[in-house]
């Protein structure tokens, strides 16, 4: 399971690369859960796009599309 410190890593991608995004962490029973979400801002082009699968990738992260937000989740 991804730990805070690679959510913060991605996360210092996304914001090096233009991207617009929001990190929450909370404690849940024992454990720590953690959601980042990146707000697109009519920005979804192909090629934005692609950048943003390729930084997601490379951190061993998965994402889903929501119109203009990108909700982003560890694997596995």
């Amino acid at each position: 399971m991804a730990n805070l410190q690679s959510f913060q890593a991605l996360q210092q991608a996304l914001v090096r690369a233009g991207f617009d995004s929001t990190l929450r962490a909370w404690r849940d029973g024992d454990e720590a859960a953690m959601t980042l979400m990146v707000a697109l801002h009519e920005q979804q082009t192909p090629e934005r796009m692609s950048e943003l699968t390729r930084l997601v990738d490379d951190n061993g992260f998965a994402f889903t599309a929501d119109n203009e937000t990108i909700h982003i989740t560890a694997l596995g």
